[in-house]
């Protein structure tokens, strides 16, 4: 089991799957269910994503229960296990900040805005983020590119394998900034 990563190109609120998850969604029946298991695989088949983020501002412009259209390119790459995704994860608020992610977490409030924010305090194991703050995490990714390949390659841990998750993250953040959104599943 880890974390997969899904970037797409476009995005877009799809109205009609979006009132017809809500209506399903209320029914508290079997009907209800089976309707909703019929529904998630046309939505599937669609190239159309159901939102649900315990990050609400991380998914802008979509919210909670909205449906979203895909197209265009999309890229996709395995972030490895949960485990080694945290410990690149912590290696990457290490670099950026010189501190722990979970000093980060604890300290929030301090460090919203600062480079990869929005990437070290998110879901390690599922949830999206919309395209507004997919531009940020993108120019923060372009910025610290140098610093990042100086930081790993100092670190003597796996360097190809830092190296190589920044720049996937970077490429699917970049793909996405425009009207796109990246799916953690």
């Amino acid at each position: 089991m880890g974390l997969d990563i899904a970037a797409y190109q476009h995005a877009e609120l799809n109205k009609e799957f979006t009132l017809r998850y809500n209506q399903i969604n209320n029914m508290d029946t079997q009907e209800g269910e089976e309707l909703m298991d019929s529904f998630m695989d046309e939505l599937c088949g669609n190239h159309s994503l159901h939102i649900h983020s315990s990050y609400p501002e991380h998914s802008l412009p979509f919210k909670d229960d909205d449906c979203v259209k895909t197209s265009g390119e999309r890229i996709g790459f395995k972030a490895g296990s949960y485990s080694s995704y945290n410990a690149w994860r912590n290696k990457l608020c290490q670099m950026a900040h010189a501190i722990d992610a979970e000093y980060l977490w604890d300290n929030s409030e301090a460090y919203q805005g600062k480079p990869f924010y929005e990437l070290i305090d998110f879901s390690d194991c599922e949830g999206y983020i919309g395209h507004i703050v997919c531009k940020k995490l993108a120019e923060d990714f372009e910025e610290h590119y140098e610093k990042a390949k100086e930081f790993f390659n100092n670190s003597n841990e796996l360097t190809d394998y830092h190296i190589g998750k920044y720049e996937s993250f970077m490429k699917a953040f970049q793909l996405a900034s425009e009207d796109g959104i990246v799916e953690f599943h």
